[in-house]
């Protein structure tokens, strides 16, 4: 199996692709995350997406290898593949121990809390840290001050996700 032969491009279609070679397949699967190691370009951003995608798709496929995404993430500086890491771990954060949510939240206050970050990997970590909340809800403070102090320099992207999480936060105190 050839990745750069099976993500040739960024299309739709072809990450969706990708993402069912990555579910039929435990070995598939192994090789794209081992693969990511080596590409740090446009490549490991599309087989990031794939993963996102498969994750849709097959949760309980991608959960078993969420522990070497985290340190995929926490190693990495390519934004493109974090933004698709992150994205996964939206929902997967829920299978992590206590030591690698810890790395998971350090790593996505940092992305909210920076003004020059993209704004997907910006999103889904405040999403993250919002899901957070419900395990432990002493994080909701913080949250909330972050999100406001930065509400005003935001993309419209950013400010209309953070109407949207300021008003569940409130809503639940």
């Amino acid at each position: 199996m050839n990745i750069e032969d099976i993500l040739p491009d960024s299309h739709r279609r072809t990450a969706d692709f990708a993402a069912q070679i990555i579910i039929k397949s435990p070995e598939n699967l192994r090789r794209f995350i081992s693969e990511i190691y080596k590409h740090e370009g446009v490549l490991a951003m599309r087989m990031t997406r794939a993963l996102a995608i498969a994750y849709e798709l097959s949760p309980d496929t991608i959960h078993k290898h969420t522990g070497e995404l985290l340190e995929i993430l926490c190693t990495s500086e390519n934004h493109g593949m974090n933004r698709g890491i992150l994205k996964i771990f939206q929902h997967a954060w829920k299978v992590l121990n206590n030591d690698q949510l810890g790395k998971l939240l350090n790593i996505s206050f940092n992305y909210l809390e920076n003004p020059a970050a993209e704004i997907a990997p910006r999103v889904y970590s405040m999403n993250i840290i919002y899901e957070y909340t419900a395990v432990y809800p002493e994080i909701k403070n913080e949250l909330e001050s972050i999100i406001e102090f930065h509400y005003e320099e935001g993309s419209p992207a950013f400010r209309a996700v953070s109407r949207k999480l300021l008003k569940k936060l409130k809503k639940n105190k």
